[in-house]
């Protein structure tokens, strides 16, 4: 009899079953799909490199808080380092899990929000097509991870206020931690908290009273599980951080950055649309007539979305794209409960199935050239240049290392790089070369000197040394060294070019 119900209950979500079996099938295959193709931008050579120490050196494992930023996302490559003997896909591998575990945090939020499975699923479809969402998944940044603990302190939140329970409110805690842990921007969520009493059956002075306190129990336990960064001297670095990328309150006060707050609207609305994609973003506007019930839901996820990037606007020092991948994927429910109300209300479902694949297309469009050529990729240029078009770009430093990796076998060699540790050929000669004890790196600091330093100059009497510069397309027309090769930068207009130092080869010469 218990078979015979289990058969029952698949024939009669069958259609349920697979379409959740594909997105998972899909979701891999699209965040998988040939990972290390694009080469490792500056940011993420610096993530990676920190969990390569903190896997190796167990004092190293606060190593991120020296920059400002918070641990979780290079505890969680730590382990993996070991698992992925390419250090690049073990840094990607974080994003990529966190991206399944927001589509599936999407999932169960778009359930208890709307209690429509069909809504649910046509929300996880799209995260996997959204642009932003394919892109970020497939890097070593910290937004992925993020993203996914928003959504989960969302439903949560939705939980919480519907429920009002304690259990609920010590696992809103466990996610506000673990958000605390991994970017500052969590508490932009925990702020606005408060707009989730719009989804309360009822608001009497008791119930808000016990909300109250329950909410403080998540906030008093997220405050603890932060505390563990206070173990590091270098705890401080991220208010200090932070002072880079936001304006204090006081700054506001005394002289409002109107100019820059222009400039935030105008970027961070393009670079939503760009990401979201226009057909998208409309879908989910007119979530709120195509059927007009679910009303305080879907302005919920609405708040959730617009709040925080009004907050970015007035607060934002110096922005990029990143920031705003948090408050799209609030977004997206909305967007999901758009593509349903419009496939329920056309009568002649092949139309509205054609209308669903044109809402879809410009998203299939742009994921195409991520996934195949990303230095055309029509994604805001602010990205377009930090990932494969403008020095930040990681392009030519894997044919170098390569490059020297093979001149090593035939004996010593010193490999010169131009910046400290944190540039991006220096960091990235230290990931691969570290344990090949035949390779020699010295990093020269920026601004290049005009000579030499002596120490080069004395061994390339006895083995071959090159350079290697990335900010500097140009080695000073001072040094002794003869151009190797140039790697173009994507589709720009940068090169990270590849010199050997050529001494005099007469005393005439010198």
């Amino acid at each position: 009899m218990a078979s015979l119900g289990f058969i029952q209950y698949i024939n009669k979500y069958r259609f349920f079953i697979l379409s959740i079996l594909f997105i998972i099938g899909l979701y891999f295959f699209l965040r998988l799909y040939d990972l290390t193709s694009l080469p490792l931008f500056i940011d993420e050579v610096s993530y990676v490199r920190w969990g390569i120490l903190a896997q190796t050196d167990a004092t190293q494992r606060f190593i991120s808080l020296t920059d400002g930023k918070q641990p979780l996302f290079v505890w969680i490559m730590w382990p993996l380092v070991k698992v992925f003997s390419d250090p690049v896909v073990a840094g990607r591998m974080v994003s990529v899990v966190s991206g399944f575990l927001t589509i599936v945090g999407l999932f169960c939020l778009t359930k208890v929000l709307f209690k429509r499975n069909a809504i649910a699923v046509v929300t996880s479809f799209i995260y996997l097509l959204v642009p932003m969402t394919l892109l970020y998944d497939r890097l070593a940044l910290y937004d992925s991870l993020v993203a996914s603990l928003t959504v989960w302190s969302l439903f949560f939140l939705v939980l919480l206020v519907r429920l009002v329970r304690l259990d609920v409110a010590i696992l809103l805690g466990y996610v506000f931690g673990l958000g605390l842990l991994t970017k500052s921007s969590i508490q932009l969520v925990m702020v606005l908290s408060p707009v989730a009493l719009l989804l309360s059956p009822g608001l009497t002075k008791k119930r808000l009273l016990r909300l109250g306190g329950l909410f403080f129990v998540s906030i008093i336990i997220a405050f603890f599980i932060a505390q563990i960064m206070r173990l590091s001297s270098y705890h401080h670095m991220i208010g200090t951080k932070n002072t880079v990328f936001v304006y204090s309150l006081s700054e506001i006060l005394q002289n409002p950055p109107l100019g820059v707050w222009f400039t935030n609207i105008h970027d961070l609305s393009a670079w939503f649309v760009s990401y979201m994609t226009l057909p998208i973003l409309l879908i989910g506007i007119l979530s709120f007539v195509l059927i007009k019930r679910d009303t305080k839901e879907k302005l919920f996820l609405l708040l959730m979305s617009i709040l925080p990037l009004l907050s970015v606007v007035v607060l934002g020092k110096l922005i990029y794209p990143r920031y705003i991948l948090f408050m799209l994927v609030t977004f997206l429910p909305l967007a999901g409960y758009g593509i349903w109300a419009l496939y329920s209300q056309i009568e002649k479902k092949m139309i509205s199935l054609a209308l669903i694949f044109l809402i879809f297309l410009p998203s299939i469009y742009i994921d195409g050239f991520i996934l195949k050529d990303m230095p055309n990729a029509p994604i805001p240029q602010a990205d377009s240049l930090q990932f494969a078009n403008s020095w930040p770009s990681g392009y030519g430093m894997m044919d170098v290392i390569r490059f020297i990796d093979a001149r090593s076998q035939e004996g010593t060699v010193y490999l010169a790089t131009e910046g400290l540790y944190g540039s991006l050929p220096t960091t990235l000669a230290a990931i691969y070369l570290e344990h090949n004890h035949e390779v020699v790196r010295f990093p020269i600091d920026h601004p290049l000197p005009k000579k030499l330093p002596q120490e080069l100059m004395w061994q390339a009497e006895k083995h071959p040394v090159y350079i290697v510069l990335n900010i500097e397309q140009q080695a000073p027309s001072t040094w002794p060294v003869q151009l190797v090769e140039r790697y173009r930068k994507g589709k720009g207009e940068y090169y990270l070019s590849l010199y050997q130092l050529k001494l005099p080869s007469s005393p005439s010469e010198k």
